[in-house]
C-alpha cells in the first residue's frame, strides 16, 4: 500500500491538484504540504528521493517578493541536501492536458 499524508492547510491550487493526480497515477509515495525547517512548506516531498516538488503558479510566483522567497527556499533546500524541482503551472498544464 502506498502511504500518503496530506495536511489540510488551505486550499490546493489547480496546478497542485494536477501534480497530486500525476504523482498518484505514478504511484509515488509523497507528503503534501511538508514542513522543511528554515525553508517553509514544500508543496510535495518524496522521501525516497529526498526530493521537494514545488508547483509554481504563473501569476503568484512572478511577483518580486515571491521570486525572492522561492530563491531563498531553494538555497535552504540545498543547504539541507534536499533536491528541488520547480514545475511551472504552464509546463504542468501542457504535460497533463
Amino acid at each position: 500500500m502506498i502511504a500518503r499524508v496530506a495536511k489540510q492547510k488551505g486550499v490546493r491550487t489547480k496546478p497542485e491538484k494536477a501534480m497530486k493526480s500525476f504523482l498518484d497515477m505514478l504511484e509515488v509515495t509523497y507528503v503534501e504540504q511538508h514542513p522543511v525547517p528554515r525553508a517553509g512548506v514544500a508543496d510535495f516531498y518524496v522521501p525516497s528521493e529526498n526530493l521537494v516538488i514545488e508547483v509554481d503558479g504563473e501569476w503568484w510566483h512572478s511577483l518580486p517578493a515571491n521570486v525572492r522567497n522561492d530563491a531563498r527556499k531553494n538555497r535552504e533546500y540545498a543547504k539541507q541536501g534536499i533536491r528541488v524541482v520547480r514545475i511551472s503551472e504552464r509546463d504542468l498544464v501542457k504535460r497533463t492536458a
